[in-house]
């Protein structure tokens, strides 16, 4: 599965080849295309396409099409924003870094931006670009007015510390964690942050409380997160172990499995 991420079929890449932004788009997700102009000129028609795509995991068709928009107008932050995460998708750290870099100083004031341009300096293992980034989010998040999102940057940042060797200020990241704080969609990032607050038993990054296996995105998310809780308290074996059984499980989108990958390639790099 790992190898084949974003890797279109030969009839999905034909599609791909042969339709322009709005008609491609009616054709991959008919619902999102209400509106959709029938011009190839329109930057925002291909932004929708590109998210059309991204729902059905075609990632490389879905960077074609943000490319696409952003032949029409190069500094439309959004297009830079969604390239660059979909570019993270796909392992093309670098070319994701540039992307969320521009789209950074194009919009200063995306919360996403700053939060996936963390991510892709980590990925890199640029850890104190990626710290600057998250830190940069981390001030944001309040303004926001969302609070649920506060725990997936909490998680990041601590692990980019960590990585920095900085642990006491990534401990201090934890501080005030609440494990009755129902954090939505975040609450995978909650559940990190409460386990290495020591506030959730560790297992349960990896099962669920009646002992059954979590499923395989709470498992890459949460997962990732214990195998940092390992990396911090200095048991390299143990967070290489629990990163390969992250891949074993194969939700190659998911961010905390990008990230165990990226880990362990740097690890057999190095070695």
């Amino acid at each position: 599965m790992m190898d084949n991420a974003g890797k279109p079929d030969a009839q999905e890449a034909q599609v791909v080849k042969t339709t322009f932004g709005p008609r491609l788009l009616r054709q991959v997700a008919p619902a999102d295309a209400q509106g959709a102009p029938d011009t190839p000129q329109n930057a925002d028609g291909w932004l929708a396409a590109g998210h059309a795509l991204s729902k059905k995991t075609l990632y490389r068709e879905a960077i074609a099409a943000y490319s696409q928009g952003l032949s029409q107008n190069p500094f439309h932050a959004l297009l830079l924003r969604f390239r660059g995460h979909r570019h993270l998708s796909v392992r093309s750290f670098q070319q994701g870094a540039a992307d969320l870099e521009l789209s950074s100083r194009l919009d200063p004031d995306n919360w996403d931006t700053w939060y996936h341009l963390g991510l892709a300096r980590y990925l890199l293992g640029e850890y104190q670009k990626a710290e600057q980034a998250y830190e940069t989010c981390l001030s944001m998040t309040g303004k926001t007015q969302d609070p649920t999102l506060m725990p997936a940057i909490q998680s990041w940042l601590w692990r980019t510390k960590v990585k920095l060797g900085k642990k006491e200020e990534a401990d201090m990241l934890l501080q005030g964690a609440d494990p009755g704080f129902d954090a939505g969609e975040n609450q995978f990032y909650q559940n990190c942050v409460l386990a290495c607050a020591g506030l959730l038993p560790l297992e349960q990054l990896m099962t669920e409380k009646d002992g059954s296996e979590s499923s395989p995105i709470s498992i890459a998310t949460q997962g990732y997160g214990l195998s940092m809780y390992y990396e911090s308290v200095g048991d390299a074996k143990r967070a290489e172990e629990n990163n390969r059984k992250i891949l074993e499980k194969g939700f190659w989108p998911g961010f905390g499995y990008i990230a165990a990958e990226a880990d362990l390639q740097r690890k057999e790099a190095e070695s």
